[in-house]
């Protein structure tokens, strides 16, 4: 609500019919049969409802709002979310005097993987056109590649790290 008014734009118009396409909205259909409810002392009748889906709201058990937009400008508000990208802070506890930056273990730490670009990779579809492959190396210092190990096998680990190669060694 801003100034008493709703910013969605409801109470809606009364509508016999649904109008498929108008702004690149629809307008539903919300017919005017005498049926409202009282909630919190305010009269709310087929103008404040909001576009659902019970298949769905069902099948999740919760409220999803659902609305049709053919409009070109749904384009550009769709991306804005998908390729928003994530918030990201990395937060370090040393002693005085011991902080040393280390460049490459940051922009490692924080690469970041969306849910539509992991989708694409597991599904195999091409990302974007290319006119070489490009294999990302996996950056780091001499003898301080990073290793996940069983701390019940810590020396199998440091052997098998030893005699690994890691994208950039192979490289190299």
């Amino acid at each position: 609500m801003d100034s008493g008014k709703c910013t969605k734009k409801f109470p809606k118009d009364f509508q016999e019919e649904t109008n498929p396409n108008c702004d690149g909205y629809p307008k539903y259909r919300r017919p005017n049969n005498g049926r409202f409810a009282m909630i919190n002392g305010r009269r709310v009748d087929n103008r404040w409802i909001v576009p659902y889906n019970s298949f769905l709201s069902l099948k999740y058990n919760c409220h999803i709002n659902v609305e049709v937009c053919a409009s070109i400008k749904s384009v550009k508000y769709l991306f804005k979310y998908v390729y928003k990208g994530h918030d990201c802070a990395n937060v370090t506890v040393q002693e005085r005097g011991t902080y040393e930056h280390n460049e490459i273990k940051t922009y490692i730490d924080s690469r970041y993987v969306s849910a539509p670009e992991a989708a694409l990779h597991l599904f195999g579809y091409r990302m974007h056109d290319q006119s070489h492959s490009i294999q990302r190396l996996q950056v780091h210092l001499q003898d301080h590649q990073s290793i996940s190990f069983d701390p019940e096998k810590i020396h199998e680990a440091i052997s098998k790290a030893a005699t690994k190669l890691t994208t950039l060694t192979a490289w190299f």
